[in-house]
């Protein structure tokens, strides 16, 4: 980004006008025009830019997104803005009036040489939008142009460009972004290994990334990556995608790249009976030998057996061997063979009936008797099986019976009246009155009669309805709810990125749920459930970190776990994928995020876009919570629910015995077990991604003060607090002190005020320039417990404070020293011992209160209503256990 300085240089290189510099900065210095909002269709994000220093929105997935990737790198790009201040498109619409309309880009670009407002959309609606509005939107030369926007533009000096998805290559941006770590953050390299890097990369030049990474003189992918980025080593990043290090060449620089590709080429080697290509992979025999070409160089190529012996000819020598006829190569298979077709689809009497021919066609083949004796039927069978092993490699195939190739194999419907079926079951089957088959079939009959046609049968009319797409046709029946089911559970994020990304680390979903089990209030009779917050790597499906809590998921939440994860790996995500929650949308969240450099990608409007965390969410209800006792399974069908049944009644386990429960499910069972759509267990696919991607150590996040600080949430009331003389600060009904408020300075002053998630004895405040740790009024009784105790006690208190709120009670810190003093040393102690004379006692409360509803349905007196009511109010039994659904 330009400081001030060389942005008035730049004005002077540009010749730029006074009312053109006020333009440009007026958009630098003011912020986005709007805030990006996600569509049912596409996602929205926020994107940390090294160049920028800021976070930058972008409101496309498949193309704005990819935009900000090249942005980002291009070095041609200074500068870019997102959403610059509205501009007014004055042009002629489709019906010839006159329009003008208010219009934000998408983006402002300053170049070295150039600058102006940049549109992206992709190819497939600047089509449909071509022929909406013809005159906004047009193609000239090849190239997508917006005439009102270059007259707007052209008043500046400046250029507006409609900018196409055909222009994005896909492998190039996604290589780039793979590498964005090492580009924006280097890390420091050992000379010696890159030049031994090099050394075998001259020796063996196109090796692909794979063997490279493992390749014997043990060099790790972080160095070698930081080599491809810094050009020390050179990858064509738009020939192959980094996410397929098998297929990717690496070469020592671009022009060995470029003389290696002409040599070798369409290079081979000819004799009598097969052809030799030289090119890796390629196997031919050597002396009974089976040998496979390793790797060709410009004079010499290596070889090996199938014990891995390992020779190195030169080429000219080997090109001797095989005019000598002492080489041969092995027949390359024809995979297009439609015979070969046949025998994956073969059933298994078509394939026993081959078996059968084979035996009987077998001595002649190895010469056993000879071809002059086999009847008609076994001569065509062996030229059969000769003409199929010719072709594909598996002469079995032409013993085959072809009696699946009989008849009239084509429609038995005129090609128009097909046309017209299928127009017609869009048209009148699919539509919001969901008419049956045969309904829709007897309307189509009837066309048919009128038009002339051949009308097919019912059964035939009923088979191209089932036929259609499950989830178009629901969609159109039924709308696109109810059409969820149908459609691919998993996001492809962009065109480019694989469901789950490329390595791990680079994609992390957050999600909440509420968890299906009742858990007791520390040592009262309360219980509640609790809400489970879950970070998963998207890539090797591992949790990355979790967090049980009473509260309702919000900011505290999400700090916590991204506190968890830090301190578990010292790693932040690249990428968070979210929903739509308020929480997500924060500035405290993204603020943290754009802190730690990790992007924030938001999938609103699709729930099934979630469900790579959906199923864990479900996996460990099946698994894990429906084990327990109290768990909710039975309040799903209220009505058969007893006092005896309501998990409510029956809550045994604590917060703190289920956070170890959960931490030894998620950390130890299910991150070993393997992982049905991994084929190992998340651990091991962890471990093995980082080996081969990258440990990417200048993404390492110290768990230290400042870290600890910045995943404090603001408290309430936009995070300020007012220091009370002799008092501190009030926080949640608490007060906080520090030393730093005896200055008359502070003292009667609002200042920012930050609460920490876990600890209620802690809070920080931002005192004459630093921040300050506050300390509660009971810290001395906080002090002794660990971090785990205080963050469980925080959690119960809380719960239990919004649970008798409208009694008005209030938290303070005489409170929470008593619960803790109280505490057991190990919380993990079930709480199995319930008192069984309160539950008898309830048991009475809901037959009496039973009682006195059936009694109140026949006719009754005012006064006795009245004095019924009166004895309600004042029975202290009611008063002592709350409201009736609280039994129940």
């Amino acid at each position: 980004m330009l400081n001030e300085h060389e942005f008035s240089e730049w004005c002077l290189t540009m010749g730029l006008e006074e009312n053109t510099r006020k333009v440009i900065s007026r958009i630098r210095e003011s912020g986005p025009s709007r805030r990006v909002q996600g569509r049912p269709f596409n996602s929205h994000g926020r994107y940390p830019s090294h160049k920028m220093g800021f976070t930058v929105q972008w409101e496309s997935g498949s193309v704005e997104r990819l935009a900000v990737w090249l942005y980002e790198h291009d070095d041609d790009v200074l500068e870019y803005y997102d959403q610059p201040e509205q501009i007014k498109l004055n042009y002629t619409g489709k019906n010839g009036k006159n329009r003008g309309v208010l219009h934000t880009p998408d983006f402002f670009v300053l170049r070295s040489h150039s600058a102006g407002w940049e549109e992206w959309k992709t190819e497939e609606n600047l089509i449909a939008l071509s022929e909406k509005e013809p005159f906004r939107y047009t193609k000239v030369d090849g190239h997508w142009v917006c005439p009102p926007g270059q007259t707007y533009a052209s008043q500046f000096g400046l250029h507006y460009y409609l900018r196409s998805s055909v222009e994005i290559d896909p492998t190039y941006v996604g290589n780039i972004h793979f590498l964005s770590d090492y580009i924006q953050h280097p890390i420091p390299m050992d000379s010696e290994k890159i030049e031994e890097l090099k050394q075998l990369l001259y020796q063996q030049p196109g090796m692909s990334l794979t063997n490279l990474i493992q390749s014997p003189i043990g060099i790790d992918a972080d160095t070698v990556f930081m080599a491809i980025a810094t050009e020390q080593i050179y990858v064509d990043l738009f020939k192959e995608a980094f996410r397929e290090q098998e297929f990717v060449q690496v070469f020592p620089n671009r022009e060995i790249a470029e003389a290696f590709d002409i040599s070798s080429s369409g290079r081979s080697i000819t004799q009598d009976d097969h052809q030799i290509i030289l090119n890796s992979g390629e196997k031919f025999t050597w002396d009974g030998t089976t040998w496979e070409i390793v790797n060709v160089g410009f004079t010499q190529i290596s070889i090996k057996d199938d014990d891995e012996n390992i020779q190195i000819l030169s080429i000219s020598g080997f090109e001797s061997i095989v005019k000598q006829g002492v080489i041969q190569g092995v027949p390359t298979v024809k995979s297009n063979s439609t015979l070969s077709e046949l025998a994956l689809e073969a059933r298994k009497e078509d394939l026993k009936i081959a078996l059968e021919r084979y035996k009987v066609i077998k001595p002649f083949l190895e010469g056993q008797q000879k071809p002059s004796s086999a009847t008609r039927n076994v001569r065509r069978w062996i030229t059969k099986y000769n003409f199929s092993l010719e072709c594909t490699g598996y002469g079995l195939d032409g013993l085959l019976p072809q009696n699946r190739q009989k008849g009239n194999r084509g429609p038995k419907l005129p090609e128009l009246t097909i046309k017209k079926m299928i127009e017609f079951i869009g048209k009148h089957y699919e539509t919001y009155d969901q008419p049956t088959i045969y309904d829709s079939f007897i309307l189509f009959q009837k066309e048919c009669n009128n038009e002339g046609l051949l009308c097919p049968s019912y059964p035939t009319y009923a088979r191209y309805v089932h036929e259609r797409p499950k989830y178009i046709q629901e969609k159109e029946r039924k709308g696109h709810k109810a059409a969820r089911k149908y459609k691919i559970l998993h996001w492809h994020l962009e065109f480019l990125t694989p469901r789950h990304g490329d390595r791990p680390f680079e994609i992390a979903h957050i999600d909440h749920t509420e968890l299906d089990v009742e858990v007791r209030l520390g040592d009262t009779d309360k219980s509640a459930r609790p809400w489970l917050t879950l970070m998963i790597d998207a890539f090797t499906r591992r949790v990355l970190a979790f967090d049980i809590d009473f509260e309702k998921p919000g900011s505290r939440s999400i700090m916590r776990v991204v506190r968890k994860c830090i301190q578990r790996f010292q790693r932040m995500p690249e990428t968070f994928v979210v929903d739509g929650g308020k929480e997500f949308e924060s500035i405290y969240f993204e603020t943290l995020a754009a802190r730690m450099g990790t992007e924030i990608q938001s999938r609103r409007s699709k729930p099934t876009n979630g469900s790579v965390v959906e199923r864990i969410f479900g996996t460990t209800n099946k698994t894990v919570l429906y084990a327990l006792i109290a768990n909710t399974q039975s309040t799903k069908n209220v009505r058969q629910l007893t006092p005896k049944t309501n998990p409510k009644n029956r809550a045994v386990w604590n917060l703190q015995a289920l956070d170890e429960l959960l931490q030894n499910w998620f950390y130890e069972t299910y991150d070993q077990r393997d992982h049905p759509a991994l084929g190992m267990s998340p651990r091991n696919m962890f471990s093995t991604g980082l080996s081969q991607t990258g440990h990417r150590p200048q993404r390492i996040v110290p768990y230290d003060r400042e870290f600890w600080i910045l995943t404090c949430p603001p408290t309430k009331r936009q995070g300020k607090s007012k220091v009370q003389v002799g008092r501190g600060v009030k926080i949640d009904n608490l007060y906080y002190w520090a030393e730093d408020f005896s200055d008359g300075r502070v003292e009667g002053t609002v200042i920012p005020t930050r609460v920490d998630p876990d600890n209620v004895g802690i809070a920080y405040a931002y005192v004459l320039g630093r921040w300050v740790e506050l300390h509660s009024e009971q810290y001395w009784i906080l002090r002794g417990r660990s971090r785990k105790q205080v963050e469980i006690a925080t959690k119960i208190l809380k719960e239990q404070y919004k649970q008798t709120q409208k009694m008005r009670q209030t938290i303070n810190s005489h409170q929470i020293a008593h619960l803790l003093s109280e505490a057991h040393d190990k919380e993990l102690q079930l709480q199995i011992e319930i008192d069984e004379a309160r539950k008898k006692k309830s048991s009475q409360i809901v037959q009496d209160r039973f009682m006195k509803e059936v009694t109140s349905v026949t006719p009754q007196s005012k006064d006795t209503n009245q004095s019924s009511t009166s004895s309600s109010k004042s029975s202290h039994p009611l008063e002592e256990f709350g409201d009736l659904e609280d039994l129940l």
